[in-house]
């Protein structure tokens, strides 16, 4: 156990790439972040002195999506929950608010009907 205290408990969805998502529960407790798999043995655990940055995925200004969790050693680790902004909230009381960012990502809804830049015109 990572955790002597947990704070928050969570079904979350951890993907260790772009394509496999993993199923399980994400407790955030008085060290780290822990993320235990429903299926298999071996899960993540972070502790918060770990963490540079943590990225909140936030869609039409007002939905969380998820968040990136970016390490000291150059790591970069996605969770999906339900409740992020719960998650958002243990996690502003237990890091520096200055380290929790929104994640600006290349695709937006504005982007997608926008014209693209430095077409020629003729």
């Amino acid at each position: 156990m990572f955790n002597q205290i947990n704070e928050l408990s969570i079904k979350a969805n951890y993907f260790p790439n772009q394509i496999k998502a993993l199923h399980g529960n994400l407790v955030l407790g008085n060290i780290g972040l822990e993320f235990k798999p429903d299926w298999s043995m071996n899960g993540v655990q972070i502790p918060y002195d770990q963490i540079a940055k943590i990225q909140v995925q936030v869609i039409f200004k007002k939905w969380f999506r998820g968040f990136f969790v970016l390490t000291k050693n150059g790591q970069r680790i996605q969770f999906l929950t339900r409740d992020t902004k719960r998650v958002i909230h243990v996690l502003n009381r237990k890091m520096d608010h200055q380290l929790i960012t929104v994640y600006r990502g290349s695709l937006s809804f504005k982007s997608m009907f926008r014209k693209p830049k430095g077409r020629a015109k003729k």
